[in-house]
């Protein structure tokens, strides 16, 4: 009858609606619990409060990369089994329930010793990682299969930006705990893993909340054409992919550098992941455009670079605020830590073009090598996660300049091979969403992301 058909029709109308407002705030309070984990300046931090080793506070970083693939590849069980809703709302439990436990323990550390502290640390971040993944997979298959095609771009496109405005938000309260003085360690950690507790719950439920999928679609869009020089691009684009994932190896220690050495304020703790994800989100624009005119070589070719200019500032800028021209002129014994700021916000710009470009690039030039190219080429690049540990070792068996020379030369010579990177065409879209198919970073990454 015809006021049946209007009424299912009104009702799936407002089921759609309802999903897309729902995967935005999921999103959003995702982004915000991935802000406060951050592998590559929080958890740094709080590790280096309980021991001297590098080698430990170089950890974090090192699950982020090493356990994101693996956590990846259980949420594609998700897509097989036509269950990525269900799996999307275990991996966000999975994340608050590890949560939940380090604010637990963090409360009570008098209790543990500091080795017990950082075992927990260690395994409760490898189960959250894990999670991580999980929840981010399986969440951008399900909006890819219950929010309209048109409006797809737009659901990615603005779950990004309000994301990254959370993160930002959580990013300058953390930085308010650790200024202030009558917090002492680990307290403001504690507290922020309750605010990041709270934004995973309220996440989950909004997940929950989705309608389930009638069927199962990639979260990610991406259109272009195949060189015919793909099978040494593909080959081409493992070494540089891995070269760039290395050049991160000094990313971990570079918190504990401003800390110490520069005797920054505790406040920088939040100040610089907020720097971090500005430098992504106002980045995007750029890395989005050379995508779609097919500058995707280039892009790359300007990401190495910025992996070459990040270690080159963290040597330059203590230099600069130790010189008479910054000392004549700047009385703030905090302005040091601002300044080395920069160095987060170039991380920042390099993450967010990975992150744009990885993808759209692997999906080109990868087409004569089949399915498993693309799992293959993350298993490669995975191994260069375990790069900070030589970073520590370098530290200490020489010092924190040589590894930071050490960084720049892995980063340069990632600028070389790019020169053999195959051009390729643009993009049909924006590849919105392909942010949600990484592990965060560093990274956020810190890091490369997985695609």
């Amino acid at each position: 009858m015809p006021g049946a058909e209007i009424r299912r029709s009104a009702n799936a109308q407002r089921g759609r609606s309802g999903a897309f407002v729902a995967g935005q705030l999921a999103g959003v309070m995702s982004t915000a619990a991935n802000a406060i984990l951050n592998p590559i300046v929080v958890l740094p931090a709080l590790v280096a409060g309980f021991t001297d080793s590098w080698y430990l506070i170089a950890v974090p970083a090192v699950l982020a990369g090493v356990l994101w693939l693996p956590g990846a590849g259980l949420a594609g069980l998700s897509a097989s089994r036509e269950r990525p809703g269900v799996w999307a709302i275990a991996g966000n439990v999975i994340r608050l329930l590890v949560v939940v436990a380090l604010a637990f323990v963090l409360d009570r550390n008098e209790q543990y010793s500091d080795d017990a502290m950082l075992r927990a640390l260690c395994v409760c971040y490898g189960i959250y990682v894990v999670g991580n993944a999980i929840a981010s997979r399986s969440g951008a298959l399900v909006a890819a299969s219950t929010v309209p095609a048109g409006r797809r771009s737009r659901y990615f496109a603005s779950r990004t930006v309000w994301g990254s405005l959370a993160a930002i938000t959580v990013a300058l309260v953390a930085a308010a705990l650790f200024g202030n003085e009558s917090l002492s360690f680990p307290a403001p950690f504690a507290i922020l893993f309750v605010i990041a507790a709270a934004c995973l719950g309220i996440g989950a439920w909004f997940q929950s909340t989705m309608p389930a999928p009638t069927s199962v679609a990639s979260a990610v869009t991406a259109a272009g054409r195949t060189t015919d020089r793909a099978g040494r691009g593909l080959v081409t684009y493992v070494g540089f992919r891995w070269l760039l994932a290395a050049s991160t190896l000094a990313d971990p220690f570079l918190i504990v550098y401003a800390l110490t050495d520069l005797e920054a304020s505790p406040a920088v703790i939040g100040l610089y992941v907020a720097l971090i994800v500005a430098g992504r989100l106002l980045s995007e624009p750029l890395w989005a455009g050379m995508a779609r005119r097919g500058r995707i070589k280039a892009g790359l070719q300007a990401v190495a670079i910025l992996r070459v200019l990040v270690p080159a500032l963290a040597l330059t800028l203590p230099q600069l605020s130790d010189s008479t021209v910054w000392t004549d002129r700047v009385s703030d014994p905090d302005a040091r830590g601002w300044l080395f700021g920069t160095v987060f916000v170039v991380i920042g710009v390099a993450q967010g073009g990975q992150a744009r470009l990885n993808l759209p690039y692997l999906d080109q030039v990868a087409a004569r090598h089949g399915r498993s190219s693309r799992p293959a080429t993350n298993a490669i690049v995975a191994t260069a996660a375990l790069a900070p540990m030589a970073g520590a070792w370098i530290y200490s068996r020489w010092g924190f300049d040589e590894m930071l020379l050490t960084a720049a030369g892995v980063g340069l010579l990632g600028v070389l091979v790019s020169g053999g990177l195959v051009a390729t065409g643009g993009v049909a879209r924006a590849v919105r969403g392909s942010w949600q198919l990484r592990r965060p970073g560093a990274a956020v990454s810190l890091s490369s992301r997985r695609d």
